[in-house]
């Protein structure tokens, strides 16, 4: 009967095979015929579909091939005790999940790219439990179909089990609300070494209670219908969800709520000075001639450095006291402190660090409509998900507030709301927000919202002119007064990707001549300045991230190995300037671990987790100030 299973196992694989291969056939035939590249991450991603449903499969079919021969009866006459025909039932099927599984590895490092992102092992999770869930659903009813729904809702909810655990454990962790850690949680299940072993341990344990119920419960399975032997199955199952869910809070408690929360973050200032901030609410100055100790008496976590002028820096943060969103200003001539705004973070449209700007003038964030943020239960939900939505202006000078409130139909089905550029028109200032893959707005001083049509991925917003990528082209626009849109300058054809907003300053100014970015994987320069209009021009080969600082200096990351891993030995630094591409220095890691690079005005953050024993150990962060790279090696820095 062994045999007999493998070889059915071995059929359905192989057809599996056959057909995955004809489907990435047929996507390349149709790029071909149409004039297109091969897209790997496409490809990966559609095999990654058809593995989730290859698990489905191969878990709900067991018995399908015996009852549809009318064999159970055959099958339970067997000397052979339930427990163990379970086991010859699952051990072939799972060798193919988890063959299968270690192929898809494969070509995904040959040609995923970065295609599941942070998701990857929320995917590969989800793949194990669907077919164990799966599994355990095997004989509850005779239909597939009705099988696969079971299957589908089943996944649904432990899905949501394991996330609101692992969402938990955040929340211990660095003592803030749910509502801080947002919806996304599952692309950051490997933020860190002890995070990936957590949510590995609760996504197994959550699987236990279906596989176990199901080997007890089969103990005694018969002919009759399947509803008596869903009954027993439930009544074993729900003791044992419940159980696991309770060892799995436990687990998460231990490894979370008393790990430590907030490391240090560091800020290169002018002068080859640093800003070392800590949790809760320190600051410090340091420089050759020592380190300056300021408290600002609160339990803040530091978010990022907003704007340093002259002697004053700003600063955004989080108030883990009262889950208040702060813009405080230090003066580094006193040393004296001053919280200048503070909103409770449940208003807050953006949940990110990224959600204050600094816009050139004001500090800006995108606010919820006041009766919406009260209403329960919407502390959770980061959306709009009206039509009414704020944008709150904060003077850095003397930390007024103004508010402005917005209507309109477009904010309901849009989210993920980026700032990517704000400008005058008339004497009207006005701000861009962009909603990846959706529209992007223009919100005017008086109130008023423009729709400027639909958005591929983040645009740009640099010289007056605002930069989008199309279907494998660049549009270059320029916006016109209230009401009138904007108007095409360009199109270049190509497969462009800007720079991500994370690597890129919100107030590029009138005076930026030149942008770069990424065209079939080459670096571009696109002149802004040029009398005939903007042009663009070959640079070299992109093998990083391209990062924009203020006032409008572009810089470039290169990685050892394309989209780089742990074993990577450097990275380095170029200046791109005027169609150039200007070596710095390259960062040589040694044995300190893989480094991890941050780009800003006066100089650059290297940050460095050493692996031993397979163990992330403690991060050494080092500095490095411009226009030397000089490393700034301070006492007391890490």
């Amino acid at each position: 009967m062994t045999r007999k299973e493998w070889r059915e196992v071995s059929r359905q694989s192989l057809v599996f095979v056959l057909v995955v291969a004809a489907m990435v056939l047929l996507v390349g035939l149709v790029d071909r015929v149409q004039g297109l590249p091969f897209e790997g991450e496409r490809t990966v991603i559609i095999l990654g579909l058809w593995l989730l449903m290859f698990s489905m499969f191969l878990g709900l079919s067991p018995f399908a091939l015996d009852s549809k021969q009318r064999g159970m009866e055959y099958l339970l006459t067997l000397p052979i005790p339930r427990r163990r025909l379970l086991l010859i039932k699952l051990l072939p099927r799972l060798a193919a999940i988890v063959l299968f599984y270690l192929l898809f590895i494969i070509v995904y490092r040959l040609m995923g790219g970065d295609a599941y992102g942070g998701g990857f092992v929320f995917f590969s999770l989800a793949y194990i439990a669907l077919f164990l869930i799966s599994f355990s659903l095997s004989v509850v009813h005779e239909n597939f179909i009705v099988q696969s729904i079971g299957a589908g809702i089943a996944l649904a909810g432990y899905l949501a089990s394991c996330l609101f655990v692992v969402m938990l454990g955040f929340t211990w962790k660095f003592k803030v609300p749910a509502a801080w850690v947002g919806s996304g949680i599952w692309h950051d299940l490997s933020y860190d070494a002890p995070t990936l072993i957590l949510s590995i341990a609760v996504f197994l344990v959550m699987t236990v209670p279906f596989v176990l119920s199901f080997f007890v419960a089969f103990k005694k399975f018969d002919l009759r219908p399947a509803r008596a032997f869903n009954r027993r199955h439930l009544r074993i199952f729900i003791p044992l969800l419940l159980l696991a869910f309770a060892v799995s809070l436990g687990l998460t408690w231990l490894a979370q709520g008393r790990s430590p929360s907030w490391g240090s973050d560091i800020f290169v200032l002018k002068g080859q000075r640093l800003l070392k901030a800590d949790f809760p609410g320190k600051l410090a100055l340091v420089d050759a001639a020592g380190r300056r100790q300021v408290d600002t008496k609160g339990a803040v976590f530091w978010e990022r450095l907003l704007l340093a002028e002259g002697e004053r820096l700003y600063l955004s943060g989080y108030d883990t006291k009262d889950g208040a969103r702060i813009i405080g200003c230090l003066n580094q001539a006193d040393l004296s402190w001053k919280t200048l705004h503070r909103d409770l973070n449940r208003y807050f449209v953006i949940h990110s660090y990224m959600s204050v700007r600094y816009d050139g003038k004001d500090f800006v964030y995108l606010r919820r409509y006041p009766a919406e943020a009260e209403r329960p239960g919407m502390d959770s939900d980061p959306r709009a998900g009206s039509g009414a939505l704020q944008l709150v202006r904060v003077d850095p000078a003397s930390g007024a507030s103004r508010t402005i409130t917005f209507r309109s139909p477009l904010f309901r089905r849009n989210n993920e709301h980026w700032f990517i550029g704000s400008d005058e028109r008339s004497g009207l200032r006005f701000w861009l927000i962009a909603y990846q893959w959706r529209d992007l707005l223009r919100l005017w001083e008086d109130g008023r919202v423009e729709n400027l049509g639909p958005s591929r991925g983040v645009p740009l917003y640099a010289g007056g002119l605002l930069f989008a990528s199309g279907n494998r082209s660049l549009v270059v626009r320029r916006l016109l007064d209230a009401d009138a849109g904007s108007e095409t300058v360009k199109e270049f054809a190509g497969d462009f990707r800007l720079p991500g907003p994370f690597f890129r300053s919100l107030s590029l100014n009138e005076q930026t001549s030149e942008i770069y970015a990424e065209r079939d994987k080459r670096i571009v320069r696109i002149d802004l300045a040029r009398p005939g209009g903007v042009t663009v021009g070959d640079v070299g080969p992109c093998r990083g991230y391209i990062w924009m600082v203020p006032p409008g200096d572009s810089y470039y990351v290169e990685f050892e190995t394309w989209p780089g891993g742990n074993t990577d030995k450097w990275k380095k630094l170029y200046r791109l300037q005027g169609g150039k591409m200007i070596f710095l220095k390259q960062f040589d890691f040694d044995d300190a671990g893989y480094g991890h690079i941050t780009v800003d005005t006066y100089g650059i953050i290297l940050r460095q987790s050493p692996i031993k024993n397979k163990k992330v150990m403690q991060t050494r962060i080092r500095a490095f100030a411009f226009p030397d790279l000089k490393e700034l090696k301070f006492a007391d820095l890490n």
